[in-house]
């Protein structure tokens, strides 16, 4: 059996998570070409495919400060993420600042 490209997308993103949850599994480290996994996931299996995988692993009730992520690491995915996300503007990180905090 091997698995197809959204699969080994969704091990990915699965197995990173378990184990880096403060980092979002690693969504938004870039590669040596200056592409996040999230950038490249959607290049090959567009927005929606990306995030139903996404949203299964990360589900939008969340207590994981995913904006405060999205700006730190990857500010440019940000309109993605907020739209889905929009609760997420609610939260405080682990250093207890709200999303504006963290801004500045």
């Amino acid at each position: 059996y091997y698995a197809t490209g959204i699969e080994k997308f969704t091990i990915f993103l699965q197995n990173s998570l378990k184990h880096y949850p403060q980092y979002l599994g690693f969504l938004f480290q870039e590669d040596s070409e200056w592409k996040t996994a999230y950038e490249r996931a959607v290049d090959m299996f567009g927005i929606d495919e990306t995030f139903k995988v996404i949203q299964e692993l990360i589900p939008t009730d969340t207590s994981l400060p995913i904006l405060h992520r999205v700006m730190k690491y990857s500010p440019r995915c940000f309109n993605d993420f907020s739209t889905r996300y929009p609760s997420a503007l609610y939260l405080r990180d682990e250093n207890a600042r709200s999303f504006i905090q963290a801004q500045l």
